[in-house]
């Protein structure tokens, strides 16, 4: 009995973290381009959370500075020695 318990316990768990990381060659190509533009949205929204951790932003006001900043983008800087795509 004790080690059903158990295994019932860990299998209960192991669902609350959530889903795991998708791994690009699991995507079905149809797919490819809403797995691209995820990946872009959650770079973005880390880049944001740590601009908040940087900033020190109060946990009351951090869901308005990530959102703003989502919204409000700054341009990324070029860097040395990388040439820019020209259109």
């Amino acid at each position: 009995m004790r080690p059903a318990i158990i295994a019932a316990g860990l299998f209960a768990t192991s669902a609350a973290f959530g889903q795991g990381l998708t791994i690009e060659r699991q995507v079905a190509p149809e797919f490819r381009a809403q797995y691209e533009q995820r990946q872009r949205e959650k770079a973005a929204l880390a880049a944001c959370q740590r601009k908040a951790d940087t900033a020190k932003v109060l946990v009351r006001d951090r869901a308005k500075f990530v959102i703003d900043c989502l919204d409000h983008p700054e341009p990324e800087q070029p860097v040395a020695g990388v040439p820019t795509q020209q259109h």
